[in-house]
């Protein structure tokens, strides 16, 4: 297999990582009628070297987080009835760091010069998901029918350092003489605020919830035939932001495109951005 080793990087690219794992289980019978089971499983990997620009000190180390757990109980009620209870939670967090925080990134595309770190660091990303579901399985005659329910709820938090800039060049000579043709940055315009654009950050905080039930026949008409009948719905809701931070423009009546900036209430330019409801109605056989 054939290795490329970065120009601005120590070691071989995507490998640059390393990391720990441990998981754990448990599964106990209460008695005939009562079992469950307890999972956890823990991993952490570090990257010391995320950064294109490691080579010059730009190192802008990462570390992943991705924990998990669930529990499961079953309980049965009779020889034909059954009732199984999930719970479970999993993490996703990154988070990279920036040592050297006040140079801006310097890329020109001659690949010879590079150095800085540009926008969109430091970051810390952390996704909890938490998920909830319970079944119901009956065995009656030729019927095995299950039904259920999942409830999953998902909450984000975002912190993305935007306000540092980037800037491209054509080659060095080009750097030499601070003639960039490209500069990348978030900028906070200032339409809500009524203040100056600036140099800004974005903190997010997302929600939504996805719901979704079920109801399943497995029908034995023969020995030669069995029927899989089924109806599952879904419901997948919008992503809120915590404090209305999200924003979109919508067309107005101004006289120019900083007049048309404006929300769906048309009295200034903040506004959550939303999306339509969707959901599934889906019948199986």
């Amino acid at each position: 297999m054939e290795q490329v080793l970065d120009s601005n990087k120590s070691q071989v690219a995507d490998d640059l990582s390393d990391g720990n794992e441990a998981s754990l289980r448990l599964d106990y019978s209460i008695d005939r009628g009562n079992r469950f089971f307890i999972q956890f499983n823990w991993a952490r990997s570090r990257d010391n070297y995320s950064s294109a620009n490691g080579l010059r000190g730009f190192t802008n180390p990462s570390i992943l987080t991705t924990p998990n757990f669930q529990v499961s109980f079953i309980h049965t009620l009779t020889t034909g009835l059954l009732n199984e209870f999930r719970a479970g939670y999993a993490l996703n967090g990154n988070a990279v760091a920036v040592p050297l925080p006040r140079v801006p990134s310097i890329e020109p595309d001659d690949d010879v010069l590079g150095f800085g770190t540009g926008e969109g660091v430091p970051q810390s990303y952390r996704e909890n998901i938490y998920n909830y579901s319970d079944f119901v399985s009956i065995t009656h005659g030729k019927h095995n029918l299950k039904a259920g329910g999942e409830i999953r709820r998902n909450i984000e938090n975002t912190d993305v350092n935007a306000g540092r800039p980037g800037y491209e060049f054509f080659n060095s000579l080009f750097f030499a003489i601070d003639a960039p043709y490209l500069e990348d940055v978030g900028v906070d315009p200032g339409f809500a605020s009524g203040t100056p654009a600036q140099l800004a950050t974005s903190v997010r905080h997302w929600r939504n919830w996805d719901i979704g039930a079920f109801l399943k026949d497995d029908w034995k008409v023969s020995r030669w035939l069995t029927l899989n009948l089924g109806l599952r719905y879904d419901l997948y809701t919008q992503n809120e932001e915590l404090n209305n931070l999200a924003t979109t423009f919508i067309k107005g009546p101004g006289q120019n495109f900083v007049d048309d900036c404006r929300n769906r209430s048309g009295t200034d330019q903040s506004g959550e951005y939303t999306l339509p409801r969707r959901s599934q109605s889906r019948p199986r056989g």
